[in-house]
């Protein structure tokens, strides 16, 4: 039995600005490393082959977790699994600007794929549960043109951070160098 359009439209207005901001936000995390390219190059002391490994290296943790985060999120519910992988990996996320060295990059990266690998199958199993199917795939289109807005807004929003906060003579501003300000305010 279908549900009435009433119903799905206000659902849509209830769960999807909250999922589609999660996956706003996971699209930004991830690039943000090519936005800011050639700042930590230059800090952490990276040649352009360590700097494709350490882009390389999240995917790898991102790919080999998804299965089990699905595991875990079928078996414990989506609401309480998205909540833990969103928390986890906002953390994650904020040792990124912490790092000193090529090593903790690397761990930091593995650790934000970790995390991150569970939350956009999450996502998609707790929209499949609210909506029925033959909903599911606008409410899907629409969640998923949050990754477009996200590169739009990214970029953009780089290019301001690190244009106010790189002291041209300093390279920082308070201490803080403008690629880890960005990944701060993002």
């Amino acid at each position: 039995m279908p549900l009435p359009p009433r119903l799905v439209r206000r659902m849509q207005y209830r769960i999807l600005p909250m999922v589609t901001m999660i996956y706003l936000l996971a699209f930004l995390d991830r690039a943000n490393l090519s936005n800011i390219h050639d700042h930590i190059k230059e800090e952490l002391d990276l040649t352009e082959k360590d700097f494709s490994n350490v882009v390389a290296l999240f995917f790898v943790t991102y790919v080999i977790f998804q299965v089990p985060c699905n595991l875990l999120t079928k078996r414990f519910g989506a609401r309480r699994c998205l909540g833990s992988y969103s928390l986890l990996w906002g953390a994650s996320a904020l040792l990124l600007p912490l790092v000193p060295s090529r090593t903790t990059l690397v761990l930091s990266r593995l650790l934000l794929g970790l995390f991150e690998s569970g939350v956009s199958p999450a996502i998609l199993y707790y929209l499949g549960l609210w909506f029925p199917l033959h909903n599911l795939s606008t409410v899907i289109s629409l969640y998923n043109a949050a990754s477009a807005v996200s590169g739009m807004i990214g970029s953009l929003l780089a290019s301001i951070v690190l244009t106010l906060f790189e002291d041209s003579k300093a390279g920082s501003w308070e201490g803080i160098g403008g690629w880890r300000m960005l990944i701060i305010l993002e």
